[in-house]
């Protein structure tokens, strides 16, 4: 089974975790911003480095708003964690 690599640069979960996905009428677009993405593709880990922690000047979470379907791949491996 594969999980989030943490020890690499090159990881989708190191690098970016988060690829925002817009669907035109003829095309789709990677790595689009969030607020104009249809799909969110993203890691907890890379969830957490957007959504920034309380305090911080620059959050950015007003996104999260709109979400409709949330899919949770590998949940179990989510409840192991502290």
């Amino acid at each position: 089974m594969f999980f989030f690599v943490n020890s690499c640069s090159c990881s989708f979960s190191c690098v970016c975790g988060h690829v925002g996905v817009s669907i035109l009428k003829r095309s789709i677009r990677l790595y689009s911003p969030f607020y104009s993405s249809d799909i969110i593709i993203a890691s907890p880990l890379g969830l957490r480095t957007v959504l920034g922690v309380e305090g911080e000047k620059k959050r950015d979470f007003d996104f999260l708003s709109s979400i409709e379907v949330v899919v949770l791949d590998q949940a179990d491996v989510l409840l192991m964690q502290n």
